[in-house]
């Protein structure tokens, strides 16, 4: 059942990009579910339950975007899914959506694990020297492992690069024990 409901909600991102491609309004579809997400856990249990009525589903959906301002296109979209009784994989269907507008502007998203908070100059650095490496735009996330002690742990593209001392002390522990 899971691997159906995921084919699904990529069904849906492909065309929510496709549409948003095609109107030449990819940038203003991302902005516009960006602003909607945070509102999709607060109506979600309205718009999935049997116990609504479809009127008062699509009137709350109308509302929550007439207050933010969402064009046709992802209202439309929108509504289809309401429609189609498709609401609870929204979080799924953004999360391809996101992932696919990344690929097709180039960009990768990873994570940057280091031992202390990194300054916003640091994180530049490792982004430009991974977006040389991989020939991508690279946003990390950062966040701190006390565990690592020091360096860095990079995972981005499905590549991960461990440069902490929490790793090459293993090595070096695993290498002593086996006597090398």
């Amino acid at each position: 059942m899971k691997k159906k409901t995921s084919e699904v909600a990529k069904r849906y991102a492909i065309a929510l990009l496709e549409l948003a491609q095609e109107q030449n309004a990819l940038q203003q579809v991302v902005d516009e579910t960006k602003a909607i997400e945070p509102y999709l856990p607060l109506i979600s249990d309205v718009l999935v339950s049997p116990i609504f009525s479809d009127e008062n589903k699509n009137e709350l959906l109308n509302v929550l975007m007439g207050q933010l301002k969402v064009g046709s296109t992802v209202g439309n979209c929108l509504r289809l899914i309401l429609k189609n009784r498709r609401f609870a994989l929204m979080p799924q269907i953004l999360k391809n959506f996101y992932a696919m507008v990344d690929d097709v502007s180039g960009v990768s998203r990873g994570t940057l694990l280091s031992a202390r908070t990194l300054d916003p100059d640091t994180i530049t650095e490792f982004e430009a020297a991974l977006s040389a490496r991989i020939g991508k735009k690279v946003f990390l996330t950062p966040s701190v492992e006390e565990s690592l002690r020091a360096g860095y742990v990079v995972e981005v593209s499905g590549t991960v690069i461990d440069a902490s001392l929490k790793t090459r002390l293993k090595s070096l522990r695993d290498s002593l024990s086996r006597g090398v």
